[in-house]
């Protein structure tokens, strides 16, 4: 869908390209994005309370919230693995889904991904 679209001028990059700023990369979420700065979709700061968590109680929260695996969630354990469509969340990850969040958000912040180079909101 054309209007769901819009050219925009990456950083380092004369080239326009058309970039869905409407549909976030779902395997950007699950950290396997293989396109990198050449993906058609949109790569958010992802929020890292949630990642940290599991949940983020913050009303006005600024960043991505991606759905969470309710398996994963409930049961600790998913056996759809690396192929499930949602993030998963376990308590024992804490700190590699900290540094994860952050190196998302340098990337995100040092690349064009969508209408606002910080984050797409919820």
């Amino acid at each position: 869908i054309e209007d769901k679209q819009e050219n925009v001028s990456r950083e380092g990059n004369m080239k326009e390209q058309k970039i869905n700023v409407e549909r976030v990369c779902s395997f950007w979420v699950r950290g396997r994005c293989k396109f990198g700065i050449s993906c058609n979709y949109a790569h958010p700061v992802l929020c890292t309370t949630i990642l940290e968590n599991g949940t983020c109680q913050k009303r006005d929260c600024e960043w991505f919230h991606p759905k969470m695996c309710s398996v994963m969630k409930q049961t600790g354990q998913c056996h759809r693995g690396q192929k499930c469509y949602f993030t998963h969340y376990r308590q024992t990850q804490n700190s590699s889904m900290t540094s994860r969040a952050e190196n998302q958000r340098t990337f995100n912040n040092s690349q064009t991904w969508g209408k606002n180079t910080k984050h797409i909101s919820k």
